[in-house]
């Protein structure tokens, strides 16, 4: 197909800056809602050892909000509107036109200086948008750019390749259930608190605090149920919104973007994998037994895992040391990126009356959170998986900071929250750090010796709650 004539492009271009004839970006694009990774995109951005941010995430978690909102900012700071760029490649085929038209156009009819603000969208849609951008970091030193898309497997993949000294891919999770609760203007003043460090508080703050964050268990329930996408946040259409999830995240991530970027022989099989993750998040992964259901090979079923979590669709929890010994045929554990994925999924909401459904929905989003939490911390610091010793002693979360163990975590809910002495989480404690016990009660928390060791009893609500602040 011929390329289409630039005064075409010009005129779409124009059409997606309307700041440059208005002043300001539309309303509706920049919500007064910023998300917990605004700050930290915005840090990057702007820091003098410049990097150009890559948002990689599933579809709708506000990726193109993210870019619009700083769009909004750099107006509201002075910057002159044409010097602020946005292109989205959702109109052409990306044969038509690339980055480097898009740019070239831009500096001959709009803004010829070097100090401009490139924001693009949909980049993967354009295959040659990694080397015009590198060359454009190398040979003008005064040019800012962010890049997102959909589909975020390829975005991350194009990125991390050959580009590490330019890029810096940041992940956008869904929402975490402080950010879900800030959206809907359910805002609890209780300063800053490190989840962590709760124990140490008196006992007294502890029963205020969880008492301040009681009237929050109902949204919990809707978080659990509706997911973190920000756009389905305010709904109370549980059956609508689970429709949306299958149709607009799920199905085009399975049926078109893991494809444009991976060899995928049969999207069938991927389909059905993931549904299968969906129904059975927190279990442990028998990757021959998976295979063979699937009737894949057990190097095509790695793959299509290694995909499902580039996406963004699942998290992976690697079976990591414990007491000091090796693991010689580690394990992974498969949870869904996002429990609204899996209820979308398995057309399933009951979490409130079904407690083997809401022990499920604990166990997920506390791994969620868990991992969200030190990967915004620092990703290559902290490891985040789950351990299991002698005689399948297992612990669901363990955090080690430089492969030393800093941090044990069990959500109970499926055994009514009761720690035995022979459970994993006692035999293997931390002398100095107590293991924390997710519970459903918002009065069911507190310390407890155990042995050698010590447990913190914290309510799902706050834990969640607490660990979405310190992102932010």
């Amino acid at each position: 197909m011929a390329k289409i004539d630039e005064l075409q492009i010009l005129k779409n271009i124009q059409e997606q800056n309307s700041w440059w004839a208005t002043g300001k970006v539309d309303e509706d694009l920049v919500p007064a809602f910023k998300r917990s990774e605004f700050n930290r995109i915005h840090f990057i951005f702007f820091n003098e050892l410049r990097r150009f941010p890559v948002l990689s995430g599933a579809r709708r978690v506000g990726k193109s909000t993210l870019m619009f909102q700083m769009i909004d900012e750099l107006l509201r700071s002075g910057v002159k509107p044409n010097q602020i760029l946005f292109y989205t490649f959702d109109d052409f085929p990306n044969n038509e036109v690339n980055v480097q038209d898009v740019i070239r156009i831009y500096q001959k009819y709009v803004y010829s200086e070097n100090s401009f603000y490139f924001f693009i969208d949909e980049a993967q849609k354009d295959k040659t948008w990694k080397a015009t951008i590198k060359k454009l970091f190398d040979l003008n030193k005064q040019a800012r750019v962010m890049i997102s898309g959909s589909s975020s497997v390829e975005i991350e993949n194009d990125s991390d390749e050959s580009g590490s000294a330019r890029f810096l891919t940041i992940k956008i999770p869904t929402l975490s259930f402080y950010d879900f609760c800030e959206l809907n203007g359910n805002h609890v003043d209780i300063g800053d608190i490190d989840v962590f460090k709760i124990h140490k508080l008196p006992l007294e703050t502890q029963t205020e605090l969880f008492g301040k964050l009681s009237f929050l268990y109902k949204e919990c329930m809707r978080y659990l149920k509706l997911g973190g996408f920000p756009e389905y946040a305010k709904s109370d259409q549980y059956s609508y919104v689970s429709k949306l999830i299958r149709d607009q995240v799920v199905t085009k991530a399975i049926r078109q973007d893991i494809p444009s970027s991976y060899p995928i022989r049969d999207i069938d099989a991927l389909s059905n994998l993931y549904a299968y993750f969906c129904y059975h998040t927190s279990d442990i992964a028998n990757i021959e037994t998976i295979a063979n259901a699937l009737k894949i090979d057990r190097e095509t079923c790695n793959q299509y895992i290694n995909a499902l979590e580039k996406a963004n669709l699942i998290y992976i929890s690697e079976q990591l040391d414990i007491g000091g010994k090796k693991v010689l045929k580690p394990r992974k554990k498969i949870y869904v990126s996002d429990y609204g994925i899996r209820c979308a999924v398995t057309r399933n909401n009951d979490v409130e009356t079904n407690d083997t459904e809401l022990g499920l929905a604990i166990e997920t989003v506390s791994l969620k959170h868990t991992k969200d939490y030190f990967s915004s911390l620092d990703a290559e610091l902290y490891s985040v998986g789950y351990s299991r010793g002698e005689g399948n002693k297992e612990i669901d979360i363990v955090v080690k900071e430089q492969n030393k163990d800093i941090q044990y975590i069990e959500a109970k809910y499926r055994n009514k929250s009761h720690i035995r002495d022979s459970d994993g989480i006692v035999i293997y404690g931390l002398k100095n750090t107590p293991g924390y016990v997710v519970t459903k009660e918002m009065e069911d928390f507190g310390l407890s010796k155990r042995g050698e060791t010590s447990l913190y009893r914290i309510p799902a609500v706050a834990f969640f709650y607490l660990l979405g602040k310190a992102i932010k």
